[in-house]
């Protein structure tokens, strides 16, 4: 979806009076990774290697590619629709489960969220997310196209 249309979409959800979420990574923590992913994203072998415990999520997630498809990040800054992630959510990946594998799956107000921090919050704000002992190299988008 274009960023226009993506605008367009947020304004109609205002005015309907659906609430859009804050788009922190505390927020996708505590409800979308902690309630609905950890249950196998967590652990001494969590599954397809993802640990997604508090902590563990930023680092494992942005600018990470995917196992099942390595040239798509987990978590592409400022672009959901390119997120295997934000696909493996919303059941558009071209392979493997929608998730949380077998359902319950997440309402659209939690999807949205995850939506709203990749393309916002991880994009303007992540690097406050980095811990220091563990650095993330950013690549530039040249580099992200060659993959």
């Amino acid at each position: 979806m274009c960023r226009s249309a993506h605008t367009i979409l947020l304004a109609l959800m205002l005015l309907s009076g659906v609430v859009v979420q804050s788009a922190t990574l505390s927020e996708v923590q505590s409800q979308v990774f902690d309630a609905s992913c950890t249950g196998c994203h967590s652990g001494s072998s969590p599954s397809q290697g993802l640990n997604l415990s508090e902590g563990a999520a930023y680092g494992n997630t942005v600018n990470v590619p995917s196992t099942e498809v390595p040239s798509l990040d987990l978590v592409e800054p400022g672009d959901a629709d390119n997120s295997y992630l934000m696909q493996k959510l919303e059941g558009t990946a071209q392979t493997g489960a929608q998730m949380p594998n077998g359902g319950p799956y997440l309402n659209n107000t939690l999807r949205q969220l995850v939506r709203n921090w990749t393309d916002e919050d991880v994009a303007n704000n992540g690097w406050r997310q980095v811990s220091m002992d563990r650095p993330v190299r950013q690549r530039t988008r040249p580099e992200r196209e060659k993959r």
